[in-house]
C-alpha cells in the first residue's frame, strides 16, 4: 500500500475517531472504581468536592495515593484541564 493511500485512510479515520492514551485511560478507569465499588457515599461526595474548582472546572487525579505514616496523613495531586495541578492531602483518621 502506498503512503499516499495510508495518508487518506488514516485521515478518514481521524474524522470520526477519538484517541486515549493508555494513562488516561487508565486513570479513569480507576476513578471510575472508586467512585463505583471502593467509597462510601460520603466519600463520594468529597471526591467530587475534591476534583471540582468553581474557577478552572473539573480535575482528574494524576498520581497514586500515597502514605505518609509518620505525619498520619495520605495526599494524591490533581490536574485540572489547563494543566495546573493541586495536591490534596488529609489525615488517615479523617477517612
Amino acid at each position: 500500500m502506498e503512503l499516499q493511500t495510508v495518508n487518506k485512510l488514516f485521515l478518514e479515520l481521524s474524522q470520526f475517531a477519538t484517541a486515549t492514551t493508555a494513562k488516561e485511560f487508565e486513570l479513569k478507569r480507576e476513578i471510575q472504581d472508586l467512585k463505583e465499588t471502593q467509597l462510601t457515599q460520603d466519600q463520594k461526595v468529597i471526591l467530587e468536592v475534591l476534583l471540582f474548582d468553581k474557577d478552572k472546572g473539573w480535575a482528574e487525579i494524576s498520581s497514586g495515593l500515597t502514605s505518609d505514616f509518620k505525619a498520619n496523613t495520605n495526599s494524591f495531586n490533581i490536574r485540572y484541564k489547563d494543566g495546573t495541578e493541586d495536591k490534596i492531602t488529609f489525615s488517615i483518621s479523617e477517612i
